[in-house]
């Protein structure tokens, strides 16, 4: 059940991390190095529990950087147990959630008429689409973010068939959130990225833009659709009504400082 969850990830960072330095693939996990704007980053996702050298060594290879790491495990194990000891802190956790696209997607509430959505199609939408997400994700550093990510995404490209797609969402015309899909594969998507502005929240703006990012994947052929929502944050009043379930949490740890 957790492999395929464990490629989508792998195939996400790959996309996102474009000027990536250093990433490296393995079987049992994903491991990568970027330098952004806004901060140095490291991290490891682990689907399994690693053997004792090979977890030493990728400690010691994060920490000659003497750059902040995480490591996001899929449960809370012995390997749990070894960063605690090393003064890695657990910061909560992600759920996995899934929706199964071949089965009937539930009908929702009637559309809020005050709401459109836009799929980005050129660079100005797609600047337009990195302000609105940016401000929400980093509130202290949106230009520095912005200009990151709308550099990244513009080298994907806006043809139907990309790995990744945004969408706009407005509110009486004016844009008021963003979000992305992923396509992984053939059969596996995932929705990402999805921010809306304080102003436009409790509108139905994040249910347009899902049920947007669903109908294109469905399009496409995908047969299942993932996401990673914070425990009980705003993504879940969008999830639950399309039918998607927790497949399984996973647990971020942070370094020491």
């Amino acid at each position: 059940m957790k492999a395929p969850y464990f490629q989508h990830l792998s195939d996400y960072f790959r996309l996102s991390f474009i000027n990536q330095e250093g990433f490296q693939d393995h079987p049992s996990y994903t491991r990568w190095t970027t330098s952004l704007p806004i901060f140095n980053f490291n991290g490891i996702i682990t689907k399994q529990e690693l053997d004792q050298s090979t977890f030493e060594q990728n400690l010691a290879d994060f920490q000659k950087l003497n750059l902040p790491h995480w490591w996001i495990l899929h449960e809370k194990g012995e390997m749990g147990k070894k960063l605690e000891e090393k003064g890695y802190q657990c910061i909560g956790h992600l759920g996995f959630v899934t929706l199964d696209l071949t089965s009937k997607i539930p009908d929702l509430p009637r559309k809020n008429e005050r709401v459109h959505v836009q799929r980005v199609s050129n660079d100005h939408d797609l600047k337009v689409w990195s302000e609105v997400v940016c401000e929400t994700f980093f509130p202290e550093h949106p230009k520095e973010a912005t200009a990151f990510m709308y550099d990244a995404y513009k080298k994907i490209g806006y043809a139907k068939e990309a790995p990744l797609s945004h969408y706009l969402g407005y509110l009486d015309g004016e844009p008021v959130g963003g979000s992305s899909l992923v396509m992984t594969g053939d059969t596996l998507s995932g929705l990402w990225n999805a921010a809306v502005r304080e102003k436009g929240r409790g509108q139905g703006v994040g249910t347009a833009m899902a049920a947007c990012r669903i109908q294109e994947a469905i399009q496409r052929g995908s047969k299942k659709i993932t996401s990673i929502l914070m425990p009980d944050g705003m993504a879940w009043s969008y999830c639950r009504p399309f039918g998607f379930v927790e497949t399984f949490k996973a647990y971020p740890y942070l370094s020491p400082q």
